[in-house]
Protein backbone atom coordinates (compact mmCIF):
# COMPACT_ATOMS: atom_id res chain seq x y z
CA UNK A 1 0.00 0.00 0.00
CA UNK A 2 1.41 3.36 -0.99
CA UNK A 3 1.43 6.30 1.38
CA UNK A 4 -0.68 9.40 0.68
CA UNK A 5 0.10 12.90 1.84
CA UNK A 6 -2.47 15.58 1.02
CA UNK A 7 -2.25 19.30 1.73
CA UNK A 8 -5.66 20.33 3.04
CA UNK A 9 -7.65 22.64 0.71
CA UNK A 10 -10.38 24.67 2.37
CA UNK A 11 -13.93 23.39 1.86
CA UNK A 12 -13.13 19.92 0.46
CA UNK A 13 -13.88 17.85 3.54
CA UNK A 14 -15.66 15.06 1.69
CA UNK A 15 -12.83 14.64 -0.79
CA UNK A 16 -10.30 14.55 2.03
CA UNK A 17 -12.07 11.75 3.83
CA UNK A 18 -12.59 9.70 0.71
CA UNK A 19 -8.80 9.73 0.47
CA UNK A 20 -8.40 8.92 4.16
CA UNK A 21 -10.91 6.10 4.30
CA UNK A 22 -9.65 4.61 1.06
CA UNK A 23 -6.58 3.59 3.01
CA UNK A 24 -8.76 1.44 5.26
CA UNK A 25 -11.15 0.21 2.58
CA UNK A 26 -8.36 -0.80 0.21
CA UNK A 27 -9.27 -4.48 0.46
CA UNK A 28 -13.05 -4.04 0.60
CA UNK A 29 -13.44 -6.63 -2.18
CA UNK A 30 -12.85 -9.24 0.52
CA UNK A 31 -16.09 -8.13 2.24
CA UNK A 32 -14.44 -7.43 5.57
CA UNK A 33 -15.86 -4.80 7.88
CA UNK A 34 -13.06 -2.51 9.07
CA UNK A 35 -12.94 -0.90 12.49
CA UNK A 36 -11.45 2.60 12.69
CA UNK A 37 -10.87 4.71 15.79
CA UNK A 38 -11.16 8.45 15.26
CA UNK A 39 -9.30 10.42 17.93
CA UNK A 40 -10.80 13.89 17.84
CA UNK A 41 -9.11 16.82 19.53
CA UNK A 42 -12.60 18.00 20.49
CA UNK A 43 -16.00 16.76 19.37
CA UNK A 44 -17.36 20.22 20.22
CA UNK A 45 -15.22 21.85 17.53
CA UNK A 46 -17.53 22.73 14.65
CA UNK A 47 -15.01 22.01 11.87
CA UNK A 48 -14.19 18.60 13.32
CA UNK A 49 -17.90 17.94 13.83
CA UNK A 50 -18.56 18.57 10.15
CA UNK A 51 -15.55 16.46 9.26
CA UNK A 52 -16.66 13.40 11.22
CA UNK A 53 -20.09 13.54 9.57
CA UNK A 54 -18.38 13.31 6.18
CA UNK A 55 -16.15 10.51 7.46
CA UNK A 56 -19.18 8.55 8.60
CA UNK A 57 -20.96 9.05 5.27
CA UNK A 58 -18.00 7.71 3.32
CA UNK A 59 -17.35 4.95 5.85
CA UNK A 60 -20.95 3.76 5.71
CA UNK A 61 -20.62 3.11 1.99
CA UNK A 62 -17.36 1.20 2.40
CA UNK A 63 -17.97 -1.34 5.20
CA UNK A 64 -16.08 0.74 7.76
CA UNK A 65 -17.21 1.36 11.34
CA UNK A 66 -15.91 4.51 13.01
CA UNK A 67 -15.68 4.92 16.78
CA UNK A 68 -15.05 8.51 17.90
CA UNK A 69 -12.99 9.40 20.97
CA UNK A 70 -13.37 12.96 22.30
CA UNK A 71 -10.24 14.31 23.98
CA UNK A 72 -11.88 17.66 24.84
CA UNK A 73 -8.61 19.48 24.07
CA UNK A 74 -6.83 17.51 26.82
CA UNK A 75 -3.48 16.11 25.56
CA UNK A 76 -3.18 13.61 28.43
CA UNK A 77 -6.66 12.29 27.76
CA UNK A 78 -5.90 11.88 24.07
CA UNK A 79 -2.69 9.98 24.83
CA UNK A 80 -4.66 7.63 27.07
CA UNK A 81 -7.31 7.16 24.38
CA UNK A 82 -4.67 6.31 21.78
CA UNK A 83 -3.02 3.81 24.09
CA UNK A 84 -6.40 2.22 24.87
CA UNK A 85 -7.27 1.97 21.18
CA UNK A 86 -3.99 0.23 20.43
CA UNK A 87 -4.22 -2.12 23.42
CA UNK A 88 -7.78 -3.15 22.56
CA UNK A 89 -6.61 -4.94 19.41
CA UNK A 90 -9.96 -3.96 17.87
CA UNK A 91 -8.95 -1.38 15.31
CA UNK A 92 -7.57 -1.80 11.80
CA UNK A 93 -6.85 1.91 11.59
CA UNK A 94 -6.73 5.08 13.65
CA UNK A 95 -7.40 8.62 12.44
CA UNK A 96 -5.67 11.12 14.72
CA UNK A 97 -6.43 14.82 15.04
CA UNK A 98 -3.63 15.59 17.47
CA UNK A 99 -3.70 18.15 20.26
CA UNK A 100 0.02 17.84 20.95
CA UNK A 101 1.53 15.92 18.08
CA UNK A 102 5.03 15.45 19.45
CA UNK A 103 3.68 13.75 22.55
CA UNK A 104 1.76 11.19 20.48
CA UNK A 105 4.75 10.03 18.43
CA UNK A 106 5.82 7.07 20.63
CA UNK A 107 2.30 5.62 20.67
CA UNK A 108 1.78 6.26 16.96
CA UNK A 109 5.01 4.39 16.28
CA UNK A 110 3.75 1.56 18.49
CA UNK A 111 0.50 1.44 16.52
CA UNK A 112 2.35 1.29 13.22
CA UNK A 113 4.55 -1.49 14.58
CA UNK A 114 1.33 -3.36 15.43
CA UNK A 115 0.19 -3.05 11.77
CA UNK A 116 -2.47 -0.47 12.52
CA UNK A 117 -2.92 2.06 9.73
CA UNK A 118 -2.44 5.62 11.02
CA UNK A 119 -3.92 8.67 9.31
CA UNK A 120 -3.04 12.16 10.54
CA UNK A 121 -5.80 14.75 10.21
CA UNK A 122 -5.54 18.53 10.39
CA UNK A 123 -2.68 18.79 12.92
CA UNK A 124 1.04 18.10 12.61
CA UNK A 125 2.51 15.05 14.32
CA UNK A 126 6.10 16.16 14.82
CA UNK A 127 8.14 19.12 16.03
CA UNK A 128 8.25 21.13 12.78
CA UNK A 129 5.04 23.12 12.35
CA UNK A 130 6.26 24.86 9.19
CA UNK A 131 5.83 21.87 6.88
CA UNK A 132 3.07 19.49 5.83
CA UNK A 133 5.60 16.74 5.10
CA UNK A 134 5.30 13.62 7.29
CA UNK A 135 7.63 13.45 10.28
CA UNK A 136 6.90 9.88 11.40
CA UNK A 137 7.83 6.94 9.18
CA UNK A 138 4.99 4.60 8.30
CA UNK A 139 2.02 6.98 8.46
CA UNK A 140 -0.49 5.82 5.83
CA UNK A 141 -1.96 9.22 4.96
CA UNK A 142 -1.78 12.83 6.07
CA UNK A 143 -4.45 15.46 5.37
CA UNK A 144 -3.49 18.90 6.64
CA UNK A 145 -1.89 22.27 6.03
CA UNK A 146 0.99 23.38 8.22
CA UNK A 147 -0.13 25.98 10.78
CA UNK A 148 2.83 28.21 9.94
CA UNK A 149 1.69 28.28 6.32
CA UNK A 150 -1.84 29.11 7.48
CA UNK A 151 -0.37 32.00 9.45
CA UNK A 152 1.42 33.28 6.37
CA UNK A 153 -1.89 33.28 4.53
CA UNK A 154 -3.57 35.16 7.38
CA UNK A 155 -0.80 37.73 7.18
CA UNK A 156 -1.10 38.05 3.42
CA UNK A 157 -4.85 38.61 3.69
CA UNK A 158 -4.25 41.24 6.38
CA UNK A 159 -1.82 43.09 4.12
CA UNK A 160 -4.42 43.10 1.36
CA UNK A 161 -7.14 44.31 3.74
CA UNK A 162 -4.89 47.12 5.00
CA UNK A 163 -3.82 48.29 1.56
CA UNK A 164 -4.06 52.08 1.33
CA UNK A 165 -4.32 52.55 5.11
CA UNK A 166 -1.24 54.22 6.62
CA UNK A 167 -2.32 53.34 10.17
CA UNK A 168 -4.02 49.95 10.02
CA UNK A 169 -4.88 48.69 13.51
CA UNK A 170 -5.52 44.95 13.65
CA UNK A 171 -7.02 42.58 16.23
CA UNK A 172 -5.57 39.05 16.26
CA UNK A 173 -7.94 36.32 17.47
CA UNK A 174 -6.22 33.13 18.60
CA UNK A 175 -7.93 29.78 18.82
CA UNK A 176 -6.20 28.95 22.11
CA UNK A 177 -3.28 31.23 22.90
CA UNK A 178 -0.09 29.45 23.93
CA UNK A 179 -0.59 26.06 22.30
CA UNK A 180 1.95 25.06 19.61
CA UNK A 181 -0.64 25.27 16.83
CA UNK A 182 -1.55 28.87 17.59
CA UNK A 183 2.05 29.88 18.22
CA UNK A 184 2.97 28.63 14.73
CA UNK A 185 0.02 30.43 13.13
CA UNK A 186 0.96 33.65 14.90
CA UNK A 187 4.60 33.29 13.85
CA UNK A 188 3.60 32.97 10.20
CA UNK A 189 1.29 35.97 10.55
CA UNK A 190 3.97 38.08 12.23
CA UNK A 191 6.57 37.15 9.62
CA UNK A 192 4.36 38.75 6.98
CA UNK A 193 2.90 41.80 8.72
CA UNK A 194 6.20 42.77 10.35
CA UNK A 195 7.36 43.81 6.90
CA UNK A 196 4.64 46.49 6.80
CA UNK A 197 5.17 49.34 9.25
CA UNK A 198 1.64 50.63 8.65
CA UNK A 199 0.12 47.53 10.29
CA UNK A 200 -0.09 47.25 14.09
CA UNK A 201 -1.69 44.52 16.18
CA UNK A 202 -3.46 46.52 18.88
CA UNK A 203 -5.34 43.74 20.70
CA UNK A 204 -5.65 39.97 20.99
CA UNK A 205 -8.47 37.58 21.85
CA UNK A 206 -9.30 33.87 21.93
CA UNK A 207 -12.10 32.02 20.16
CA UNK A 208 -11.41 28.65 21.90
CA UNK A 209 -12.05 26.58 18.73
CA UNK A 210 -15.65 25.87 19.69
CA UNK A 211 -17.36 27.57 16.77
CA UNK A 212 -17.79 31.14 15.51
CA UNK A 213 -19.56 32.42 18.62
CA UNK A 214 -16.35 32.40 20.67
CA UNK A 215 -14.47 34.49 18.14
CA UNK A 216 -17.39 36.86 17.71
CA UNK A 217 -17.70 37.35 21.47
CA UNK A 218 -13.96 37.96 21.84
CA UNK A 219 -14.06 40.54 19.05
CA UNK A 220 -17.08 42.29 20.55
CA UNK A 221 -15.36 42.48 23.93
CA UNK A 222 -12.32 44.10 22.36
CA UNK A 223 -14.36 46.58 20.35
Amino acid sequence: MSNSFIKKPTGLIASMFIAILFMFGFNSAYAKTYEVAYLSASSANTWLGASVREMEAVAGANDINITEFDAQFDPAKQTSQLQDAIASGKYDGIVVCAIYGVGLIPDIEAAIAADIEIVVLNQIVGPDLTTSDPQVDGIAASVLASPYRSGLRHGELTVRACEGDDNCEVVFIYGIKGIPLDDAIRQGFDDVVSQHSSITVVAEGEGKYLGPDGGIAATQDIL
